[in-house]
């Protein structure tokens, strides 16, 4: 199709690197995603079974209100609570949710967490989004001997600490795919559907963030089978503003798709793709694709990208439960969950309802077993169970076709809307691959 300046996605690519070059979004969004409030009633017990004083969770988000992946970690942690009560409460009690803003700050997180473990004495936490405030609190967690399940924090050194320091450590789960997950899965998803799809030749598109360039990028790439060809590598840091350098070289290199690794420079990289109108498709591991309002956000520029959810989205709902999740949410808050964490965290909650109901304590000790060999469900991700100390990476989820995997989709127009279709695997699939409008 000829670029004649004016189209409707040339001019959106416009208002979009304008957006992008205007505001440079939050600069910690994309390395929080990768490692990619309010307070409630004071109360509980300290984790110390559950004495009758009531139960109370504690939640660690970032910047909710100002920042998608904090908001959807609130407001799933607060419908997860409000469920629970809804449904009698745990063990003939109330659950109260205290809400502690971490600010995407490694010092913050520390001093908050302390403050929800000693001065609030909650049962248990949940939450926290990117690699360096996990890893902070992490270090806080084994001198509090109280149970946290991560709803964020992509990065395998928590299981590290927890397989070289059990005892310590052993308070600590992860409700999220690790980094090297997300890599196993794009390497799946290209077995099970590139060939389909028609890409061999590709390049490669990296931002700069510790997540991508250590982990899942060279995870995805060495286990990618044998037809795919990589025609060229580049990396560009995350204040990057101009990526002619690296479409001219996939333009010379004629590509069949571009396989990017983005976040933070995310939205300038698809709208100068969605302006010059190249002939290779453009997709992979895009954090702030996965977004419900990425469409509005970018004027339609994400028509046909494709990547990974770090959860689910609207359309892209690996369970039954998903769904439910989504209509319920959107009843309380007046919408659906701002960012694919949303569905983590509210696993996460949801992950320490059924072993407290399973061991019929708050006494994290003995949740830990629980957690370990017991608890298995339907979550909003996929069967959601833990693998025990001795797994390839301790205390997070079983991975694959019988636990959780992040879904693949795609931006499509359907019916004049925007909307996330999800593509792969089977259980999220609700169209097929588009090429982008202008092919």
């Amino acid at each position: 199709m000829p670029n004649d300046g004016n189209s409707p996605g040339v001019v959106g690519a416009r208002r979009a690197i304008e957006t992008f070059n205007r505001r440079r979004f939050l600069k910690a969004t994309g390395a929080g995603a990768l490692a990619a409030g309010g307070a409630g009633c004071i109360g509980g017990t300290g984790g110390d079974g559950g004495d009758g004083d009531g139960i109370t969770l504690g939640a660690l988000v970032a910047m909710p209100g100002d920042f998608a992946g904090g908001t959807a970690h609130q407001e799933a942690a607060e419908l997860a609570v409000q469920q629970i009560n809804d449904d009698a409460g745990l063990l003939d009690q109330e659950v109260d949710l205290i809400v502690k803003d971490t600010e995407l700050d490694p010092a913050t997180s520390r001093s908050k967490y302390r403050e929800l473990v000693l001065d609030e004495q909650v049962d248990a936490t949940v939450g926290l989004f990117g690699s360096e405030e996990g890893l902070a609190v992490a270090e806080e967690i084994p001198k509090h001997e109280t149970l946290h399940i991560f709803a964020g924090v992509a990065d395998t050194a928590i299981n590290d600490q927890i397989r070289n320091n059990y005892d310590q450590s052993k308070y600590m789960f992860r409700a999220m795919y690790n980094g090297v997950h997300y890599g196993r899965n794009l390497a799946a998803v290209m077995d099970a559907k590139w060939e389909d799809w028609g890409f061999e030749r590709i390049g490669v598109a990296v931002e700069d963030i510790e997540g991508f360039t250590n982990t899942i990028k060279p995870t995805a790439l060495d286990n990618a089978p044998d037809f795919v060809e990589v025609e060229f590598e580049q990396s560009f840091s995350v204040d990057t503003s101009d990526f002619a350098p690296i479409l001219d070289q996939a333009e010379d290199a004629d590509i069949d798709m571009l396989f990017a690794f983005v976040s933070q420079a995310g939205a300038g990289l698809t709208a100068e793709w969605a302006q010059r109108q190249p002939d290779f498709h453009y997709g992979g591991a895009d954090v702030h694709a996965g977004e419900p309002a990425q469409w509005e956000n970018t004027d339609g520029v994400v028509e046909g990208v494709w990547s990974y959810v770090g959860g689910g989205a609207p359309g892209v709902e690996p369970t039954e439960r998903t769904g439910e999740m989504i209509a319920a949410h959107e009843e309380m808050h007046g919408h659906v969950p701002q960012h694919a964490q949303g569905y983590t965290m509210y696993d996460s909650v949801m992950a320490w309802k059924e072993a407290v109901e399973t061991a019929e304590t708050t006494n994290s000790d003995e949740l830990i077993p629980v957690l370990e060999q017991d608890v298995e469900f339907e979550a909003t991700t996929g069967m959601l169970s833990f693998q025990e100390q001795d797994g390839e990476f301790p205390h997070d989820p079983v991975f694959g076709d019988d636990g959780v995997q992040p879904p693949i989709m795609q931006w499509q127009e359907v019916d004049g809307e925007g909307q996330q279709v999800g593509l792969w695997p089977d259980a999220v699939k609700t169209g097929e691959l588009q090429d982008p409008p202008w092919f």
